[in-house]
């Protein structure tokens, strides 16, 4: 296959996969470039494109060059193993799935297949399937660090914690930096141990360079957390700022258009700003029923808010799942699209609701009494195609002091989406916070009929019971008292949110004004929030 015979394609490709694991795609992608010159059609330099273009978050043109590897090399278990990811990571769970398959068929034994299937039923929450497909990579290399750290990150999303240090203990005794075992222990740890032990060991075991950027931002994060709990609140806002950098910055860029991204929200809002008030046309008797939509700025509540609506025995919870895509193309991002859209007819109303309900439940729509809950935060941008679809739909919209929502926000380690990537800095999530936002007024504006709670958080966590019997009755609900056990349900409904930690504590309103520890690095933030803290009389 070469063309240069003075050239070697291998040693290439494996400097070329060095430059990945340090961080720099860039240099791997002209590697594989000139491996193409040189060697003509080499899998192994499509293998290396599609590898660092997946670093950079360019998955659509990562899974094409993936592609061209297994067209090149002829479906060899590696090629289809980094295919498998590469579907994963965009969404595709099925196609993942079906890949790794194939790699089991090839290889039974294939380790990186039984794990990459684990880790994706761990991903949808199936964590039967995944501690089973954990145990049976166990079985095949006992003490496997990997293993041992995704099987611990497993055990705490699925809510059994003891199980979950115990297993990073054991990857931490095999290799004592490895990155994902550190995250998990740490977000144990500071439960219980002094923050600065927790730093300490957090920074010796970052110090060994074990695992790619990615996989060390999350420990980052949880470094970051235990400095600021010390005290140490300028070295814990620049390994926050360092975490995010590297989770967020390379994706940014394939999110930029995407929906709910900062630039469809302020989209969505100038194609709302050309709209006058709308009296929508009447909803079709046979027309599927409407949920009650949870919305919010993320870290504004939603997480406590829906815990507490699915302690009663009729409630059915959607949680954080994207059921509304159809209502969101039909809307479009123009004047023009979003006027037809608010005028459409009641057949073609029936038509979309019976789209949302086949997202929401294989089952159908709930007939039966029960009411679902659908909770999703960011749809807080998007009330006003979500309302159009259902104007007889109970919005709860969950507040909280705009600057500890935003300084919350920026301390997560979310998995990087459309939205989240606008989390990355202050600055940033207060623009994207201010976005969605007037995308929301703009819907009560349009669809001035619409049923919209604005719920403050810092009020529910201040009076559970009596804000929740109003938030209750508001969405159609009788109040039972087993919707204050919040904490025994966080620990059965394995939440997979920040939030889910918090959960386990007794509610109280023990987080506003956290983001004065970060006063001197909110600039143009506060300015961008003040109208927001003004309207919820927060501004104190």
């Amino acid at each position: 296959m070469a063309t240069d015979p003075s050239f070697d394609p291998k040693k290439a490709i494996s400097a070329g996969l060095r430059a990945v694991e340090q961080g720099r795609p860039g240099e791997a992608m002209q590697i594989a470039d000139e491996t193409l010159r040189r060697a003509g059609k080499y899998p192994g330099a499509f293998f290396l494109k599609a590898y660092a273009l997946r670093s950079t978050g360019d998955l659509a043109e990562a899974i094409a060059m993936a592609r061209k590897a297994e067209k090149a090399g002829g479906r060899d278990p590696l090629t289809l193993n980094l295919l498998a990811l590469l579907y994963k990571e965009s969404g595709k769970s099925e196609l993942a799935r079906r890949a790794w398959q194939d790699v089991l068929a090839k290889e039974p034994r294939a380790l990186d297949a039984i794990l990459g299937l684990a880790r994706l039923d761990r991903d949808l929450g199936r964590f039967d399937a995944s501690h089973a497909g954990f145990e049976r990579a166990l079985a095949l290399a006992p003490g496997h660090a990997d293993t041992l750290a995704s099987y611990a990150d497993a055990r705490l999303k699925g809510g059994d914690l003891d199980q979950a240090v115990s297993l990073a203990d054991q990857a931490l005794a095999t290799e004592p930096g490895h990155p994902l075992a550190l995250s998990v222990w740490a977000s144990q740890a500071l439960r219980h141990d002094t923050s600065e032990k927790v730093a300490d060991r957090l920074t010796a075991g970052l110090a060994l360079g074990k695992g790619r950027p990615d996989q060390r931002a999350p420990a980052i994060g949880w470094l970051a957390e235990a400095l600021e709990r010390s005290g140490r609140t300028e070295e814990a806002y620049a390994h926050y700022s360092d975490a995010n950098r590297i989770l967020y910055d390379a994706m940014a860029p394939s999110w930029s258009d995407a929906d709910y991204s900062l630039n469809h929200i302020r989209t969505v809002l100038s194609a709302l700003q050309a709209q006058s008030g709308t009296r929508l046309s009447a909803i079709e008797d046979k027309a599927a029923p409407a949920p009650v939509f949870l919305t919010g700025f993320p870290r504004s509540g939603t997480t406590l808010a829906a815990q507490m609506l699915a302690g009663h025995d009729r409630v059915v919870l959607s949680d954080e799942a994207e059921n509304a895509r159809a209502l969101l193309d039909a809307a479009g991002r123009t004047a023009g699209s979003w006027q037809d859209y608010l005028a459409m007819t009641p057949a073609r109303r029936t038509g979309l609701r019976r789209a949302y309900w086949k997202a929401a439940r294989a089952e159908g729509p709930l007939t039966d009494g029960r009411v679902l809950v659908d909770k999703l935060p960011v749809n807080v941008a998007m009330v006003a195609a979500l309302g159009a679809a259902f104007p007889d739909a109970r919005f709860i919209v969950m507040v909280r002091d705009p600057r500890d929502a935003v300084a919350s926000a920026f301390k997560q380690r979310f998995e990087p989406n459309a939205s989240t990537v606008h989390l990355r800095s202050l600055d940033a999530a207060a623009d994207y916070c201010d976005a969605v936002h007037r995308a929301l007024l703009e819907a009560q504006r349009v669809l001035p009929d619409l049923h919209v709670r604005v719920q403050s958080y810092e009020k529910l966590a201040a009076d559970p019971e009596g804000e929740g019997r109003e938030m209750a009755a508001f969405a159609g609900l009788d109040w039972q008292a087993g919707m204050l056990d919040v904490q025994e349900r966080a620990r059965e409904a394995r939440i997979q949110t920040p939030s889910a930690l918090q959960l386990l504590e007794p509610i109280e309103a023990r987080s506003a004004g956290q983001w004065k520890t970060f006063e001197a690095h909110f600039t143009d933030a506060l300015e961008t929030l003040r109208p927001w803290t003004q309207k919820w009389g927060t501004d104190a």
